[in-house]
């Protein structure tokens, strides 16, 4: 069996205005209006934390940063953030191309309202192209990635994802990292990792060795 596992936030799913408006909306409450947040998922794709933007990007300090931080941690995920996402314009098309080349999907996320997921996923058209749905915990992110799609593998597998939490080196994998999400090309350039900016793109990257893979499943 092909086996694609794919991850949500920032590959299938754009969640960065939900991430900004959270973030001011806190910053708001701490009477903290001056603070600009317009480079908030700039500076994270450069591999950095929210923690580390509110400390050095803003100048806050630790005592009230990590006040900022838990009470985004707490809205970042509630129902009506959850609503403000949108599927990226090739999430559709790209689930498509692989359910038509008869692969396995499984979208993987990290996230702590998986109530809250399941719910925009299921008002969503890539909904039924979705074989499972399967939630880690935040916290301990890639190591339980990893561990559901080495426990989960089939004959022919990828995995696309745009963090390092989505990247798993096992040569049974081909991995594909895009740099639009929560990681920007530069970050991955760093680590000489090549990235894409689009999923069209990762499908061209899929079609150029799939003549050398084994058709019989």
């Amino acid at each position: 069996m092909r086996k694609a596992f794919v991850d949500l936030d920032g590959t299938l799913i754009n969640s960065k205005a939900r991430h900004i408006s959270v973030l001011q909306k806190v910053l708001d409450l701490f009477s903290l209006e001056k603070f600009s947040v317009e480079k908030f998922v700039q500076y994270k794709s450069n591999g950095f934390s929210t923690k580390n933007y509110l400390s050095n990007e803003l100048q806050i300090d630790d005592a009230l940063s990590e006040k900022i931080f838990l009470q985004w941690v707490k809205l970042v995920e509630s129902e009506e953030e959850i609503n403000k996402d949108i599927w990226y314009e090739d999430a559709l098309s790209f689930l498509t191309y692989l359910k038509e080349n008869r692969y396995w999907i499984v979208a993987v996320s990290a996230r702590k309202n998986k109530e809250g997921l399941l719910r925009f996923i299921e008002r969503s058209q890539v909904s039924d192209l979705l074989d499972e749905i399967i939630v880690v915990s935040p916290m301990n992110a890639k190591a339980d990635k990893e561990k559901y799609v080495i426990e989960h593998l089939g004959k022919i597998n990828i995995v696309v994802g745009d963090t390092e939490n989505d990247q798993i080196d096992d040569t049974r994998i081909r991995c594909f990292l895009l740099n639009r999400g929560f990681r920007s090309k530069e970050y991955w350039e760093e680590r000489n990792i090549r990235s894409f900016d689009s999923l069209s793109k990762v499908i061209l990257e899929i079609e150029k060795k799939s003549k050398y893979q084994d058709e019989k499943i």
